[in-house]
């Protein structure tokens, strides 16, 4: 659909997503997504549309007109800040993108501007001066103890925003539902106990390594040494999918619900210090952290501080996924130090505070 046809199929817009998004990497869009559907569950009516890289679009169904841009939102400036001046949105989320002349485009319409932070880099960059005097609310993923001090100016700058509302919302994601997984998978799972892994998007990170092949060599090892077998989520960009075998069970994808549905049951989680780490410990879950990418490591090393996750690194990973499925004492701790470290579901709450928006 050409711009002027879109914008032309759009009599209002409630709400408008932006988060960073690409071909490889999707954890902000999925949340964005999840945080749509349920928007439309609950207000039928709702209009939405989502600003995101090219490469990711078709990824989710969540009940909003898709804009595919060249790049991220947050690369894609121009574009983006176009698009918020054509449609016109009552509210703009922006997902760890956000650019100054994005919110400034977005205030100059009369929109309210929220901001999610889920990583350091995007809570540092979103307190500056130019981005602040458009934004109404920041909204943190994770519990204030998790983040690194902010520098005087910083705080200095919150200070002198005092409308800025901040709050933590929790990370977000849906509620599980098992009946969204095959049937020969329910089977799976039900038949003993199981490592989930799920260990991103798919693809090749840092220093080479085949996130896929990695974890598909853990669970053949811990199977020969537990009898304990793994569910192995690839991702939807991975390029080829391996045969599942008796130690483990291959799929590329499954819905956020189905995904929290296999955590819930699952023994160990194994992933990386992304979103789905954050979910497990939600979820009270005892998991198996490796960093693959960006500032992973820096949320790994705050929840393992706490006792809440278990670290590890490729050279390692087997020899702590064996230790881990082993040792019910060392599961119990982290799951004790999960419930207690203010890590929830911000799903409602997110809800809540946009239904407040847009519903007259």
């Amino acid at each position: 659909m050409n711009t002027n046809a879109f914008q032309a199929a759009i009599t209002k817009l409630d709400i408008l997503f932006v988060p960073v998004s690409g071909p490889m990497g999707m954890g902000e869009l999925s949340q964005c997504a999840i945080l749509a559907q349920a928007l439309k569950l609950a207000v039928p009516e709702i209009t939405m549309a989502c600003l995101l890289h090219h490469g990711a679009a078709g990824k989710f169904a969540p009940g909003w007109r898709e804009i595919p841009l060249e790049q991220t939102p947050t690369l894609a400036n121009r574009e983006t800040t176009a698009w918020i001046k054509r449609l016109k949105p009552r509210v703009v989320v922006f997902d760890s993108a956000g650019r100054a002349a994005q919110l400034r485009a977005a205030k100059a319409i009369g929109a309210h501007t929220i901001f999610m932070a889920g990583r350091e880099t995007s809570r540092r960059k979103i307190i500056s001066l130019r981005r602040l005097r458009n934004l109404d609310v920041l909204w943190l993923s994770q519990p204030e103890a998790f983040w690194r001090p902010l520098s005087l100016w910083k705080r200095f700058l919150l200070r002198c925003h005092h409308k800025l509302i901040v709050d933590t919302i929790g990370v977000v994601f849906a509620k599980p539902d098992s009946s969204q997984l095959e049937p020969e998978l329910v089977a799976f799972a039900a038949a003993a106990p199981f490592v989930l892994m799920s260990l991103g998007g798919g693809g090749i990170f840092s220093a080479g390594i085949d996130q896929n092949a990695l974890a598909l060599q853990a669970a053949e090892a811990c199977f020969a040494k537990t009898n304990v077998r793994s569910i192995l989520i690839c991702g939807p960009n991975a390029a080829a999918l391996p045969t599942s075998t008796a130690a483990c069970y291959v799929l590329r994808s499954v819905p956020n619900a189905a995904l929290v549905a296999l955590i819930e049951a699952s023994l160990v989680v194994l992933c990386n210090g992304g979103y789905t780490l954050l979910q497990a410990v939600a979820l009270n879950k005892a998991t198996l952290a490796l960093a693959l990418q960006g500032d992973q490591q820096q949320r790994i090393d705050r929840l393992a501080a706490i006792g809440a996750t278990y670290p590890s690194r490729p050279e390692s990973l087997i020899t702590d996924l064996v230790k881990l499925v082993q040792t019910p004492a060392a599961r119990e701790a982290l799951v004790a130090a999960a419930q207690a470290s203010g890590v929830d579901n911000g799903l409602d709450k997110a809800v809540r505070r946009l239904r407040e928006k847009v519903v007259r």
